[in-house]
C-alpha cells in the first residue's frame, strides 16, 4: 500500500505541473482546472498508475516553449518527452524537418546533436554494463 504511494508521487508532480503550465500559458484557471479535474486523467494517475504523465509534462513544456518561439529548449522539452513513451519524438521530428527545409544549419545541429547527446547520455549505463 505505501510502495503504491510512492510510485504514484511523481505522476502526481507531473499532473500538476501541467496544470501550472496551461495556467501559466493561457493565463485561466478554468482551461488548466479542465486538465487537472479530468476523470480520465484521476484515474490513469490514481488507480492504475499509468505513466502518460510523466511523458506529457516535457511535451506540454515542449509545445508552451515553442509557441513562445524558443525552439532549442522545445527541440530538448521533445526529446525528454520522447524519451519516456516514443510519441514524444513525433513534435520532435516535426521541428526538426521544419528546421531543415528554412535552412537553418545551425539550429538543426543543435537539435540533433542534443537529442543524440540526451539518448546517449540515458542509454550509457546500460552501454557500459555490456548490456
Amino acid at each position: 500500500m505505501i510502495e503504491g504511494i510512492f510510485f504514484r508521487i511523481p505522476l502526481i508532480i507531473s499532473d500538476v505541473g501541467i496544470f501550472a503550465l496551461i495556467l501559466k500559458f493561457t493565463g485561466r484557471l478554468r482551461y488548466a482546472a479542465l486538465y487537472l479535474l479530468n476523470p480520465l486523467i484521476i484515474y490513469l494517475t490514481g488507480a492504475w498508475g499509468i505513466y502518460d504523465s510523466l511523458m506529457l509534462f516535457p511535451l506540454v513544456a515542449g509545445f508552451v516553449l515553442y509557441a513562445r518561439n524558443e525552439r532549442r529548449l522545445a527541440s530538448v522539452s521533445f526529446v525528454i518527452s520522447g524519451l519516456f513513451k516514443l510519441f514524444g519524438f513525433v513534435p520532435f521530428s516535426l521541428m526538426a524537418l521544419e528546421t531543415l527545409l528554412q535552412r537553418r544549419w545551425k539550429e538543426f545541429g543543435f537539435q540533433i546533436g542534443s537529442a543524440i547527446g540526451l539518448i546517449a547520455l540515458t542509454f550509457a549505463p546500460y552501454v557500459g554494463n555490456g548490456l
